[in-house]
């Protein structure tokens, strides 16, 4: 190493072949340096993209969970709706039942009441004939 005197830089003599290997060095790795960089740009980029995807994904995921809900709260209320039509079919079924006893006795009472009636007359005709 030579310092010349004046320059408030030193100076450095090195020998040509041992330059043009560092030179040669140094230039391969600025070009890997420079084909890492691109290569991390594209992965920023991808992972950048990606990113997205998953957060357009979630809003999706978010959107269909409340969507199940809503149905899930929807089925729940027709489930209450089917279960007070079922009480009130099973009130009608038992009220036309009784209605359908109710009939039947008075089928009978009037049967009866026929009967009745035709052998009073029956009887009267009988008597009136004698």
């Amino acid at each position: 190493m030579s310092t010349q005197t004046g320059l408030d830089e030193p100076t450095i003599t090195v020998p040509l072949t041992q330059w043009n290997r560092v030179k040669n060095q140094t230039s391969q790795a600025l070009s890997l340096i420079d084909a890492s960089n691109l290569k991390l740009t594209e992965a920023q980029s991808l992972t950048m993209r990606q990113s997205d995807e998953l957060n357009k994904l979630k809003s999706i995921n978010e959107k269909q969970a409340n969507e199940l809900m809503k149905a899930k709260q929807d089925s729940m209320k027709q489930e209450d709706y089917l279960n007070q039509t079922n009480k009130y079919l099973e009130i009608a079924n038992k009220e036309i039942q009784q209605s359908k006893r109710t009939e039947a006795r008075l089928h009978r009472q009037r049967d009866i009441w026929a009967v009745v009636a035709g052998a009073a007359t029956l009887g009267a005709i009988v008597a009136a004939a004698k």
